[in-house]
């Protein structure tokens, strides 16, 4: 029998549930004070390439992926996992790259336009030009307020669209192609990142206007993933380089970024760092977010398209912020 391969990994609106597309269906997990607990899973005949979750819902979005794919991927299927079967689907004339899920819109990524729909009748409400955007970048509040971002059709340019108001601001966020995008809970803030991926900006989604520039590293890498935490105050980030960084927001606090020895030195050199990192492995996409526990420390949890969860500690130690392995297990 072939072996099960992930294809894809997907977390809900508040982090509280993740998803895993495989090539023989879906799983869908739950997060209860940082332990996962199998919610439902399907069994197809092939495979799943994206996944979305609506909340802890019964409603999920799936698209086709893998070498037999069980869903023309040019089709988005609404799946009612109370019902086990497909209540709606929405067609397109190429491959779909992401799929977003709101309570009353469903927001769909194709390789040039970004489509919003009406949950309730599937009705067209809006559609946004972008340049190719085979990867779907896309991001979506997770608050009630209806904001997106998504790549403009210049490139290196991020628009910042409401889709309540109409009103939208474009920022000119890289020189090089967007490679990875994060709006924060309440939607204020925007984290993005280019093809280089050597540096993160954070951007005032009302204004436009760049509040803060972390460093990742030196050389290039590929972008795996970026997300805030729920209360906004760290954004954390990795890559194929193998490490996961975490960069602090805040102000004030007991947790603080590292500057270089050289952003003083150096004329233009972007020298603020993560609060804390921690070695994984590199060149295995791997997905992660924070999770909070009912105490004062923070978590963050990564899952690796090998199907390992690991979950880390952020700790004080000596006067410095750590990482520390709580769990690592395998979930698939």
């Amino acid at each position: 029998m072939e072996e099960q391969k992930i294809l894809c990994i997907s977390f809900n609106q508040d982090f509280s549930c993740f998803a895993l597309g495989t090539t023989k269906g879906f799983c869908v997990y739950g997060i209860e004070q940082t332990r996962l607990r199998e919610r439902f899973k399907r069994n197809f005949n092939g495979g799943v390439g994206i996944i979305e979750l609506l909340y802890k819902s019964n409603l999920v979005a799936l698209v086709g992926g893998g070498p037999q794919p069980v869903f023309p991927p040019t089709k988005v299927i609404i799946w009612d996992d109370y019902q086990n079967k497909g209540i709606a689907e929405l067609e397109y004339d190429t491959p779909v790259r992401a799929v977003r899920l709101k309570r009353d819109i469903i927001v769909v990524v194709v390789d040039t336009s970004v489509f919003v729909y009406d949950f309730r009748n599937l009705n067209l409400r809006q559609t946004f030009k972008t340049c190719p955007n085979p990867k779907g970048l896309i991001a979506v509040s997770s608050s009630d307020k209806k904001v997106i971002a998504y790549p403009s059709v210049q490139e290196g340019s991020v628009v910042v669209a409401n889709l309540e108001t109409g009103a939208s601001t474009t920022i000119e966020a890289h020189k090089h192609s967007i490679s990875a995008l994060c709006l924060s809970p309440e939607a204020n803030l925007l984290v993005s990142a280019s093809s280089e991926g050597t540096l993160f900006r954070v951007w005032d989604t009302a204004r436009g206007e760049k509040v803060g520039e972390f460093r990742r590293g030196k050389s290039a890498a590929e972008i795996y993933s970026v997300n805030f935490s729920q209360d906004g105050k760290f954004i954390v980030t990795n890559s194929n380089r193998g490490t996961i960084h975490v960069y602090s927001l805040s102000q004030d606090g007991d947790v603080s970024n590292k500057e270089s020895k050289f952003s003083k030195i150096v004329p233009g050199f972007s020298g603020i760092y993560g609060c804390c990192e921690c070695p994984i492995t590199p060149d295995i996409y791997t997905a992660v977010f924070f999770g909070w526990q009912n105490s004062p420390t923070t978590c963050v949890m990564a899952i690796t398209i090998e199907g390992t969860f690991m979950k880390f500690n952020m700790q004080t130690d000596k006067g410095k912020v750590v990482m520390v392995v709580d769990d690592s297990s395998l979930i698939l």
